[in-house]
């Protein structure tokens, strides 16, 4: 039996009294935040390969390859609604067949694309001031005689930056610089039939999304970790666990992962239907509250309303996701916002 405070047993013994029930209604999935996006620009540019950043400043950074092999670059100071996402700035030349990555920690901000002759060639350009300017271009490595298709990168909390590389064996490789030397690559012990993409995001561990093709023909994304001490020892693989799959008679592919961990893992990828009605649009998708990324704890992925070949880049602050193409800006929140309808509620 449990007793009752005074204030409780003199309310029971009035005249009258009114209950009150207090509900609050909250844009949240799961206990995850729900980001609704407003669109901050539409432009002209052409749909090719992209990348985002949002250094500690709260700058936002873009990379971006024309149709003809231009590396072009933008720092928008203080993005918002009414700022500025059409002046670029031509900052070297790559090859238009192997995708660019953007990464940044702090001030920090590094680029990476592909020589545009050899096919196999890494360059970085290196921002220390979030991307108001750009250090000349450096050789990362020139690693082997097969094609480099896809880079991903991202920074450790130790100020390290990891690059990714999947080459068209098809293979993927991992190189960290330490005291400013760029290690030796070293490949991955996984297979996959081909890579049609390669994403990754850094938590405690390096978080790894890669699209691609089976050994049956279908379509898949898989998701990964390389050990940084946290969940797995430094230097270690673990399993490839799948997030979603097509079969081969299905006409689905998946392509051009993008993937950022601003409160849990929030993952872009495009789905692409080669049949009737054919469409090529990304989805987005996240994993539960109170899951690690190694436990593949995914929602299902929900389409966003576009028609892009070359994915939705990610660059996320502790406050909004922003997701972009080179013609496209979007803000969305990550403030818990509730509202009260106490006011509205008939009975309970």
């Amino acid at each position: 039996m449990r007793t009752l405070s005074s204030t409780l047993l003199a309310a029971q013994k009035s005249a009258s009294g009114q209950p009150y029930v207090k509900v609050e209604v909250l844009d949240m999935l799961a206990g995850v935040v729900r980001p609704v996006f407003t669109r901050h620009y539409t432009g002209s540019e052409t749909d090719f390969h992209h990348a985002a950043t949002m250094p500690a400043d709260g700058s936002l950074v873009r990379a971006f390859m024309d149709a003809i092999g231009n590396v072009l670059v933008q720092r928008v100071a203080s993005p918002g609604p009414s700022s500025t996402y059409s002046s670029w700035t031509n900052l070297d030349t790559g090859s238009i067949y192997c995708n660019i990555a953007l990464c940044s920690r702090g001030t920090s901000v590094l680029l990476f694309f592909r020589d545009a002759l050899d096919g196999h060639t890494i360059y970085l350009r290196e921002s220390s001031d979030s991307g108001a300017t750009w250090g000349s271009k450096q050789t990362v490595m020139t690693p082997f005689a097969d094609i480099v298709d896809w880079f991903a990168a991202a920074f450790n909390d130790a100020g390290i930056p990891a690059l990714f590389f999947a080459s068209d064996e098809p293979k993927i490789y991992v190189t960290k610089r330490v005291s400013g030397v760029w290690s030796t690559d070293v490949a991955w012990p996984r297979s996959v039939a081909e890579v049609t993409g390669l994403s990754c995001a850094y938590q405690d561990d390096w978080l790894l999304v890669i699209t691609g093709k089976d050994g049956l023909g279908g379509y898949t994304v898989l998701d990964c970790l390389y050990g940084d001490g946290g969940s797995y020892t430094a230097g270690t693989w673990s399993a490839l666990k799948a997030i979603t799959h097509s079969k081969a008679a299905s006409g689905v592919e998946f392509h051009a992962p993008f993937l950022s961990f601003p409160d849990v893992a929030r993952l872009s990828f495009i789905e692409k239907y080669t049949g009737s009605t054919a469409y090529q649009r990304p989805h987005l998708l996240n994993t539960l509250q109170g899951t690690d990324f190694d436990d593949n704890a995914w929602r299902d992925p929900i389409p966003f309303d576009l028609t892009t070949s070359y994915g939705l880049a990610y660059a996320t602050s502790s406050a909004s996701v922003w997701v972009t193409t080179p013609s496209g800006v979007w803000e969305g929140s990550l403030t818990d916002v509730s509202v009260d309808v106490s006011a509205d509620v008939v009975s309970v």
